[in-house]
């Protein structure tokens, strides 16, 4: 059995996979990078790919100080994707935030019901909330 403290390296280290083969690799129907600009595209290596290294490197360092700190930064990762994708679908979302999605996610699959108007987070996004929620569920029964 694969212990805690490789399962924090792991799962953060499948997730940068994951994120990588998904911005770069043209996976369509699943992910539509054909509309993101080479501006997008480093933007995203800034916001996700920078965290789940820190958040490697934190927990590769094997203390319980960089380890608290790991998760503190998974935490504000999705605090930041609820907010990006959850809270759009449940309560709506502003217009030009609508313009983007249709921009860059329009033809993506789904497989969640509409609600209204609202956005739909794409199956592209449902996986990377399940990492999210599976290295915050795994760190903290690692740190408490």
């Amino acid at each position: 059995m694969i212990s805690l403290y490789l399962l924090n390296i792991l799962l953060p280290s499948l997730f940068f996979v994951y994120l990588v083969i998904i911005n770069w690799c043209n996976l369509y129907p699943f992910n539509d990078i054909e509309m993101k600009t080479r501006t997008h595209r480093q933007s995203e290596f800034l916001y996700q790919y920078t965290p789940l290294l820190f958040i490697i490197c934190c927990f590769s360092i094997h203390s319980h100080l960089t380890a608290q700190i790991g998760f503190i930064v998974t935490v504000i990762l999705f605090i930041f994707h609820f907010f990006c994708w959850w809270f759009p679908y449940l309560i709506g979302a502003h217009r030009l935030t609508k313009r983007e999605y249709e921009q860059f996610y329009r033809r993506t699959s789904k497989i969640l019901p509409p609600i209204s108007d609202h956005l739909i987070p794409d199956n592209q996004h449902l996986i990377m909330t399940l990492f999210l929620l599976t290295m915050m569920i795994s760190e903290s029964i690692y740190i408490f």
